[in-house]
């Protein structure tokens, strides 16, 4: 009886099947690439410089030729100034009056002009109370007795109160230099109400008054005024007088038409601003003059 074969390992792999022989067309095995050749050693560095020529210096350069610069400057003024020393002068054009002419005798003290009196003197009646420079009212008209109207003065707050915006007039009243104003009023026929208003201007630096006029006169223009230029008053330089009427329409109540006038005028660093308002019939363009006349005569 013949022994039973050993078992075969477990798990053992196949073996590998045998590899095909080589034929024409299958490529040849190449070499594997040579590595790359060293690189050369690097040179030494070299020793620092002890002996030889030194650098060259470029700032003595620069300051040799500065030097010889500023010189030469100098001389050639030098030179110019001496050649013109030298030379003879120019003789000037002759003058168009070779002498002044003075009065042999000065004039005799009867001779000079009289001086100004208190009434002539234009300046010296402004510096004084304003208030007596405002026209006076009618006969026949009874004067406003308001807070401010009793005393005849505005201060800046009240005067500023007058426009649109008081808070931003405030500020320009200050800015123009706004020295007092002074005031008046009345009314006639309990209709008719006229307000008259004297600002006088400080003017250190300016001419305040008639750029304060030219300001009022623009917003004359305005649809809430007058909304025109109106018109030059006779025989003065820049004075205009403005009319206007405005009617008032509410249910339940009649119309009511309010009939306005203004005139804007100046003289020197006073301002003359006059408000007329009528609420029975128009007002007639000769009272609007009369009255700006007989307050510039007074001024």
């Amino acid at each position: 009886m013949e022994p039973a074969p050993p078992p075969p390992p477990p798990h053992s792999p196949p073996p590998p099947p045998p590899s095909p022989p080589p034929s024409a067309s299958s490529p040849l095995p190449t070499a594997p690439p040579l590595p790359p050749p060293p690189l050369p050693p690097l040179p030494l560095p070299l020793p620092p410089r002890t002996g030889g020529r030194p650098p060259r210096r470029w700032g003595r350069t620069l300051s040799l030729l500065a030097a010889a610069l500023l010189l030469g400057a100098v001389a050639g003024t030098a030179v110019g100034y001496t050649v013109q020393a030298d030379r003879d002068p120019t003789p000037l054009p002759p003058l168009a009056q070779q002498e002044l002419a003075y009065p042999v005798e000065p004039a005799a003290g009867d001779e000079l002009p009289p001086a100004l009196t208190e009434e002539e003197d234009l300046r010296l009646r402004q510096e004084g109370d304003l208030r007596e420079l405002l026209v006076e009212p009618p006969e026949d008209a009874e004067e406003t007795q308001g807070p401010f109207e009793a005393a005849g003065w505005l201060d800046l707050r009240q005067y500023s109160e007058e426009f649109e915006r008081p808070d931003l007039m405030f500020s320009l009243l200050m800015r123009d230099q706004v020295r007092r104003v002074a005031i008046t009023g009345w009314t006639e026929d309990e209709w008719r109400s006229t307000e008259v208003e004297l600002t006088q201007f400080r003017e250190i630096a300016d001419v305040r008054a008639h750029s304060f006029l030219l300001e009022q006169q623009s917003s004359m223009t305005g649809p809430d005024l007058a909304g025109h230029d109106g018109k030059k008053l006779p025989g003065d330089l820049n004075g205009r007088y403005y009319l206007w009427d405005e009617t008032y329409e509410e249910p339940g109540y009649y119309p009511l038409t309010q009939y306005s006038a203004r005139v804007l005028a100046q003289r020197g660093d006073i301002l003359l601003d006059i408000w007329i308002h009528d609420f029975d019939r128009e007002i007639s363009e000769k009272s609007v003059i009369d009255l700006a006349r007989r307050q510039l005569e007074v001024l």
